[in-house]
């Protein structure tokens, strides 16, 4: 994942459009907002950044994360919803998502599930986090974005991790692209990278 950032910022990218790479802000849903979570708490770890693979001249720092409903803690989701009954405390099953991605039920592998949690390896150094989800949210528990949000917060500082739990939403809600939201988005933009519109 890291080498495939840095191979995006070092000249294809570059040469087909015009962004300053000191600007670079990385957000996603869901799934996505998981692997943006990474990109700005996984760095300069030598097994996950693979500069055999290319580019290790470029850093793959970048500036920003803004990261929409996604799961952080896959071992912790089934008890959340179990206790919030919003959705299906299904996750440890051989045939859920998480399972998938590690190829087996991720009750047989929690340390394997633990490297992959964005909340082991928050440095001083991160970007600041922009967190957003919506607290009816059926597919990943809204919880995950708050403990996540506060372990951002204990290492980063308050100012550098905005959470906002959209009231009502459930998951990739439309409450989310209304033009208020947007422009909260852009406004966080504004404030960490500078010149978003």
């Amino acid at each position: 994942m890291m080498s495939r950032l840095r191979y995006a910022l070092s000249g294809p990218m570059q040469r087909s459009i015009t962004y300053n790479p000191m600007q670079l802000p990385h957000g996603a849903w869901s799934a996505g907002g998981t692997l943006v979570s990474l990109t700005g708490t996984f760095r300069d770890i030598p097994e996950l950044e693979d500069l055999a693979m290319g580019n290790s001249f470029q850093s793959s720092k970048i500036q920003a994360v803004l990261d929409w409903c996604g799961p952080i803690n896959f071992s912790s989701m089934d008890e959340q919803f179990t206790v919030s009954s919003l959705g299906k405390a299904n996750h440890y099953a051989a045939d859920s998502a998480e399972s998938k991605l590690f190829g087996e039920s991720i009750a047989l592998i929690p340390e394997d599930v633990k490297k992959a949690d964005p909340e082991t390896s928050i440095t001083p150094d991160d970007p600041p986090f922009f967190i957003q989800h919506g607290t009816l949210d059926t597919q990943v528990p809204s919880q995950q974005s708050v403990e996540f949000a506060t372990k951002l917060e204990q290492v980063l500082g308050k100012d550098n991790v905005s959470l906002e739990l959209i009231q009502g939403a459930d998951h990739a809600d439309a409450m989310f692209s209304t033009t208020e939201n947007v422009n909260k988005v852009l406004d966080f933009l504004d404030k960490t990278i500078g010149t978003s519109r």
